[in-house]
């Protein structure tokens, strides 16, 4: 497979676990902080069900972090036996992007103050 189109899935699949995790995240912290003390069984339920999406869809990102981890170590490796200098340290650019996109979203959401409660 081409490794042009593999950074671009890489890419595409993380943003979507992204919107997907701030989604869910949203959700259930406007369900949590909506909970009324008397009778909140309904909505006790609903936030638990938004929550595991929401840790099930970070879990999503994470592991494809780790997937564009070792993209960048393979493409490391592979352009080590290049021949000229230049190639050597020369990263796919959608590799850089996969590797920080996670990390710029999780500053994102510690400034905006958006977290998943322990349950």
């Amino acid at each position: 497979m081409n490794p042009h189109r593999v950074a671009c899935v890489l890419v595409g699949a993380e943003v979507a676990a992204l919107v997907a995790f701030f989604n869910y995240a949203l959700v259930a912290q406007g369900i949590y902080f909506n909970m009324g003390e008397i009778g909140p069984h309904e909505e006790f339920v609903r936030y638990v069900e938004w929550n595991t999406c929401a840790r099930e869809a970070l879990l999503a990102v994470i592991l494809l972090w780790f997937v564009a981890i070792a993209r960048a170590i393979y493409d490391y490796a592979r352009a080590r036996k290049a021949v000229s200098a230049v190639e050597e340290y020369r990263q796919h650019p959608l590799v850089i992007v996969a590797l920080l996109l996670p990390v710029a979203c999780f500053v994102a959401a510690f400034i905006l103050g958006l977290h998943l409660p322990r349950d």
